[in-house]
């Protein structure tokens, strides 16, 4: 029997990701709902835009919010004694925060119950993900599955509380409020380094719990109540078991992205009979793709070697570009603004509007600032020359023998200088190749199998519904 199944993402990248498995979906028969869980601005105009030209309709939630007000329900009024003193505790600490919060609950369950989905797709179910609306499936016990489109970790969310607290804004339980939320919701409070760290202010935190937003951990990005969380390689599987996620809740999928790449071969013989070869994919040619970061000048002022972001950009892909022997093609980040496209038109280089990941193993190197794509170049058996532009020192990656990681221009050039060279490049290429499993499934059925739990925790629902 047909399902109906909404897909819930909050960027362009997870829309990519969840337009894959839209798509796969609807062949097998279902209907797809895609969401944009923001309001019509810049970014939902490129997702529209782009979700069109791939047939496919997405809304904005704050649209589908109003249209669905008229439709009744209410969350169940028997409480837990813990949800209870929350609520107590929360309409005199923070009563417009918890009335905005509970209210944010309350819509989202009048539009579940509107639209009737049998499951809900999202790409983080945690502190990061639609909380309201996830607090309004687990009311309505609607399953849902995660299926990831990044690879960040506890150290992602760690670096941001350095940056915070170097600028005097960390968010700690501290006080009579904070007292309140090791008692009564503990889970959002930080534990080892940066101890007693908060997301957000002690009166949101509170404000939050007590309308109902549940999370089983507040410092991974998959720490909410889904049923499954499909884990895209053996490396980010072992990630997320080290990080607490239940061993029944953890399934091994593998990521549609790595669907996409192999099915950006397609076209591409050269690049397809080159895959896991250890070899430049065109004799005496290095093939480069650049996936270049939006500015963080702003945020990280002292951090990069150039003065602005216009400058860093200016310099390295000018330099890129001019280099012999190598075919330069450069994916700009969603985020970056026009105000980049001045810089390239003067350096004369036109980005690709092709999606970066069916990119990847249509190259011999990649240049990326700890992007998402560096995961799935890594399982293409790619060499990965990271530019630490503003200096994060992630070590996510570490463990990948073709991972070659610098924060100075000037080494990133004698990087590019050695992987020039077809033997040099030859011998890193086959250490990451012989790694590759790790990174990734190239077996092109990833999204077939992520939508498999999808459909699995949909017949679930239905057997217990009918019990």
């Amino acid at each position: 029997m047909a399902s109906n199944i909404l897909f819930a993402f909050s960027n362009i990248g997870s829309f990519r990701l969840h337009a894959t498995i839209a798509l796969r979906s609807q062949q097998d028969g279902n209907r797809a709902v895609l969401l944009y869980t923001g309001s019509r601005d810049a970014t939902f105009s490129v997702i529209e835009a782009e979700a069109g030209s791939r047939g496919l309709a997405v809304r904005a939630m704050e649209e589908a919010v109003i249209e669905a007000a008229g439709t009744e329900w209410m969350p169940p009024r028997s409480l837990s004694p813990r949800r209870m003193l929350l609520k107590l505790v929360a309409k005199r600490r923070a009563s417009v925060l918890f009335d905005i919060q509970q209210a944010a609950v309350l819509a989202a369950g009048r539009l579940l119950r509107h639209l009737k989905p049998d499951a809900i797709l999202v790409s983080e179910d945690g502190i990061s993900g639609p909380m309201a609306l996830l607090a309004a499936a687990r009311l309505q016990r609607i399953p849902v599955i995660d299926i990831p489109y990044g690879c960040a970790d506890r150290e992602d969310f760690e670096k941001d509380l350095d940056r915070k607290a170097a600028a005097d804004d960390l968010k700690v339980a501290s006080g009579s409020n904070g007292t309140l939320i090791r008692l009564l919701c503990p889970e959002w409070i930080k534990t080892g380094k940066r101890a007693g760290a908060l997301m957000f202010s002690p009166e949101f935190t509170l404000a939050s719990a007590a309308a109902g937003i549940e999370l089983r951990n507040a410092w991974i990005v998959h720490g909410g109540n889904s049923v499954r969380v499909c884990a895209q390689s053996e490396k980010l599987r072992a990630q997320y078991a080290a990080e607490g996620i239940a061993a029944d809740k953890l399934v091994l999928t593998g990521t549609p992205y790595c669907d996409d790449m192999i099915d950006g071969l397609r076209a591409d013989k050269q690049a397809s009979e080159a895959l896991l070869k250890a070899r430049h994919i065109q004799p005496g040619r290095l093939k480069l793709l650049v996936s270049w970061p939006p500015s963080y000048h702003e945020g990280m002022p002292e951090t990069s070697e150039f003065a602005t972001y216009e400058g860093m950009t200016r310099e390295v892909l000018g330099y890129l570009n001019a280099l012999p022997g190598v075919e330069l093609t450069l994916s700009v980040h969603p985020a970056a603004g026009p105000g980049i496209l001045s810089v390239l038109d003067e350096l004369g280089i036109e980005p690709t509007s092709e999606h970066v990941v069916r990119l990847l193993a249509r190259h011999d190197v990649i240049i990326p600032y700890y992007s998402t794509t560096t995961h799935w170049a890594l399982a293409a058996g790619k060499v990965v020359a990271n530019y630490d532009a503003y200096k994060l020192g992630l070590t996510q990656f570490d463990s990948a023998p073709g991972f070659l990681n610098t924060n100075s221009f000037e080494t990133l050039k004698q990087l590019l200088g050695h992987l020039s060279d077809p033997e040099e490049y030859a011998k890193i290429a086959a250490r990451q190749a012989s790694d590759a499993h790790r990174w990734g499934i190239l077996d092109g059925e990833c999204t077939a199998r992520a939508l498999a739990e999808s459909y699995r925790a949909i017949s679930m629902r239905q057997q217990t519904s009918s019990l």
